[in-house]
């Protein structure tokens, strides 16, 4: 069973504490690399944003099937259209906006819905339900 609060209070603490982290780097280190192989700050925050995004928007749209070598490319439809290098500010508050905004979607679902992710092999795949 996936008990719908604790849900949408993950959702909510991860991209509040993001927005937060953002909001307190300062500007000139968001966007430092120490190697090449690792994200900077903006662009892990930015793949919080875009995941979430993504995985949550084709699970309210009907999605199943989150295997694939098409499915980043089918998540790219749900993701912010918020430019790579927008300011902090502006990324900080498309996490928190993201956040409320799913959070209210998914609070609006029939139990039905939840009943349906448990039992999704491929949600499984991806962690988001348990057996």
């Amino acid at each position: 069973m996936i008990r719908l609060e604790p849900l949408l209070d993950s959702l909510k603490t991860v991209r509040q504490h993001t927005a937060q982290a953002v909001e307190d780097m300062p500007a000139g280190e968001l966007d430092f690399r120490p190697v090449p192989e690792v994200m900077t700050f903006r662009e892990i925050a930015r793949h919080i944003l875009d995941a979430s995004q993504g995985l949550l928007g084709m699970l309210l749209a009907g999605a199943e099937d989150f295997t694939g070598p098409d499915f980043r490319e089918r998540m790219k439809s749900f993701t912010s259209p918020l430019p790579g290098d927008a300011p902090a500010s502006e990324l900080a508050a498309e996490l928190r906006r993201s956040a409320d905004g799913y959070a209210v979607r998914l609070a609006e679902r029939p139990p039905d819905f939840f009943a349906k992710l448990r039992s999704s092999r491929s949600l499984r795949h991806w962690g988001v339900a348990k057996r």
